[in-house]
């Protein structure tokens, strides 16, 4: 005979989420967690290069001055905001006709665990014209 529960179209097995289901969400949250914690700060920095770059074009006299005062004026202003991960030296400033191209291209490589890093790339350009 069957049961009542069976006779309406229930279910009498297990439902829901097995231990092991439940131990490799949690795996998967804790992983991308540790990527997102490894990542969040050099994308924090990358904002802030990206900002005292663009910050350049407000500053004409530093640009009148030449590439060396705009590369002084940018390592400034990084050692201000604390940015001690890039190096004004990475900072490209070619001479154009009536501007400068500055720009920058860098990694930075964070180690996750055992033999897994993970490598982010940056880079932003901006024109700075010339007075």
């Amino acid at each position: 005979m069957t049961s009542r529960a069976t006779a309406v179209g229930r279910q009498t097995g297990q439902r829901g989420a097995s231990l092991l289901g439940i131990m490799v969400i949690i795996g998967l949250v804790v992983f991308f967690a540790a990527i997102g914690i490894a990542m969040v700060p050099s994308y924090f920095t990358f904002l802030q290069v990206r900002s005292a770059m663009d910050g350049m074009r407000e500053k004409p006299d530093v640009i009148a001055r030449g590439p060396g005062a705009i590369r002084s004026a940018l390592s400034n202003t990084l050692y201000i905001n604390e940015i001690r991960s890039v190096d004004s030296r990475k900072f490209k400033i070619e001479k154009k006709r009536g501007h400068y191209d500055l720009s920058i291209d860098y990694e930075v490589r964070k180690h996750l665990v055992s033999n897994v890093d993970v490598v982010m790339r940056f880079g932003h350009e901006v024109q700075l014209e010339r007075q």
